[in-house]
């Protein structure tokens, strides 16, 4: 019988192994713009940055840099719109924040200028 049967090939994937590749043992993840429209619009936007180890990928170390978010949320200045003002234009000390974090280690916030 020279038929072709699909479904003999198909079989035939299905019960081979597959192969497993090896991974390496740290493996860095980089977002540039998590946030496009965001940052198209001027508004919120973060670079992303995060350390996976071990075959399973488990995030060890993260890094968030966000330049127009405000350092200090508690403050009377207006951050709806996330807008940069004319008047924060000169003091660029009131937004830009870093989140660092480690499993085990907590997780901070820091002045990004």
């Amino acid at each position: 019988d020279d038929k072709y049967d699909a479904d003999d090939d198909a079989a035939t994937e299905t019960q081979r192994k597959p192969q497993q590749e090896e991974r390496p043992p740290r493996v860095w993840c980089l977002d540039p713009i998590d946030g496009t429209r965001g940052f198209l619009r001027g508004g919120q936007y973060c670079v992303a940055l995060a350390l996976l180890e071990g075959n399973g990928g488990v995030p060890t170390v993260g890094i968030l840099a966000c330049p127009n978010l405000p350092m200090d949320s508690s403050s009377n200045n207006n951050f709806d719109n996330n807008f940069w003002d004319d008047m924060e234009s000169d003091n660029h000390s009131q937004r830009g924040c870093l989140f660092v974090a480690s499993q085990g280690g907590g997780c901070y916030q820091l002045p990004l200028f």
